[in-house]
């Protein structure tokens, strides 16, 4: 890891990020309180579980050069506007949205 990235990294993001983290994690704690007990302990338990893989990628982004990137940009653009064109061609429309 580059040392760089530590010295320049926004240290208040990171904060914010958290804090958000932490108040969706007691709101989802809070709203399956009196619910069944093993319900709320899963809903708990898979969103820590998808919180904790959702900061080993992204820490593991944050650690790439992101200028390397660049060179395939356009083409992941255009597979993405294409993949776009294939729904809206053949998606069928269930509960009020196309697939």
């Amino acid at each position: 890891m580059d040392k760089r990235l530590l010295k320049d990294f926004d240290y208040v993001i990171l904060i914010s990020i958290f804090s958000i983290l932490f108040l969706g994690m007691f709101s989802l704690y809070s709203a399956s309180f009196h619910k069944t007990a093993t319900l709320g302990k899963n809903l708990l338990m898979a969103q820590a579980v998808w919180m904790g893989i959702g900061f080993v990628i992204s820490f593991f982004i944050l650690s790439q050069n992101y200028l390397k990137l660049t060179s395939i940009a356009y083409p992941v653009y255009f597979l993405s506007l294409f993949i776009l064109a294939v729904v809206l061609v053949i998606g069928e429309v269930k509960l009020g949205a196309q697939r």
